[in-house]
């Protein structure tokens, strides 16, 4: 409610549906603020073809058919006339499936803050995949764009898999910037739980998740598999000063060359994570859990690598590693 306009004093019971808060109610002497309000809430089920058309994304009936229109639909809510109405708090429900879709340098971005993305479909981390490609509808090197990248704040993503089949681009960018560039732009607040970096004959994707400037991230429950060229988890810094926190919880690492690889500048904490070679597939490939080099500290909690001996498990120079109750074998 804006512009002054109140509900007439009236006694009774009152009941309200679709209520939305576009500055702030007062309920039973209670403040109730916009940003805890429910937002928009946005369908996309490829099997779903209505005539062979993608829908409006209102409901399961009317879904979209691709995540582009989604989030294309988010971001627009987020910056443009509507923004009050139902620009914050956005919510994205993906039916299974495999989305192959085009990322570009528009597409694919997710720059609203506050959205939350989730996979509905059970069982494993893989029953919904997001999969970049440089042509719709097949899976073709060289895509030049992570499969998602994420520049708005305090965004989760839940039960997705990641495909890239680009090995110089990671398949989820968390981050303005890419590695080697610069800027001092800095998200915060990110979310990326239950979600895998998806197998393939391929190398796959250079990086699983990059975060850049990133702070206050959080990686929980994630699968990294062989389908990561060069590491798990990149966390890179291009410009920005302020302290750049990450906090990555039961994770797997499996033949994964580097299981987590943070550059300079960053404080992390790891914590029941697994770090394993996969004899069967890439044998030798996990060379160490974490590559902190020049890391303001490396804080690691209940963790396991097999095969790595406990002075191994960070390398780099100025790592303060702080290993309680890490099972290292």
């Amino acid at each position: 409610m804006s512009n002054n306009r109140r509900l007439g004093h009236h006694s009774g019971e009152y009941r309200c549906r679709n209520l939305v808060v576009e500055d702030s109610l007062k309920v039973a002497n209670k403040q109730i603020s916009a940003a805890n309000t429910p937002g928009r809430v946005l369908y996309v089920d490829r099997n779903h073809n209505l005539g062979g058309s993608s829908g409006d994304g209102s409901s399961w009936d009317n879904a979209f058919l691709t995540i582009t229109e989604a989030i294309a639909a988010v971001n627009a809510d987020f910056t443009g006339a509507t923004k009050k109405s139902r620009g914050r708090n956005a919510v994205i429900y993906i039916a299974e499936g495999w989305y192959i879709e085009i990322p570009s340098a528009t597409d694919l971005v997710l720059t609203a803050s506050d959205v939350t993305i989730i996979g509905v479909a059970p069982g494993n981390h893989d029953q919904i995949v997001l999969a970049g490609s440089s042509v719709a509808g097949t899976l073709t090197i060289g895509s030049g764009f992570p499969a998602l990248t994420i520049k708005g704040n305090n965004c989760t993503v839940m039960n997705i898999g990641f495909f890239t089949h680009d090995n110089t681009e990671p398949s989820l960018r968390i981050g303005g910037h890419s590695s080697g560039s610069t800027g001092t732009s800095q998200v915060t607040g990110n979310k990326i739980i239950n979600c895998a970096m998806v197998r393939n004959a391929d190398d796959g994707s250079a990086v699983g998740i990059e975060t850049s400037d990133q702070d206050g991230c959080l990686i929980q429950g994630c699968l990294f598999t062989t389908s990561c060229k060069d590491s798990g988890i990149q966390i890179i810094s291009n410009g920005v000063t302020n302290p750049v926190n990450v906090f990555i919880e039961d994770c797997k690492f499996i033949g994964v060359p580097t299981g987590i690889d943070a550059n300079a500048g960053h404080n992390i904490t790891i914590r029941d994570c697994v770090f394993l070679d996969d004899s069967s597939d890439r044998p030798g490939t996990l060379i160490v859990p974490c590559a902190g080099a020049g890391a303001s500290s490396v804080a690691c909690y209940d963790s396991f690598a097999e095969g790595i001996a406990e002075n191994s498990f960070v390398t780099g120079a100025t790592v303060n590693l702080e290993g309680r109750n890490t099972n290292l074998d």
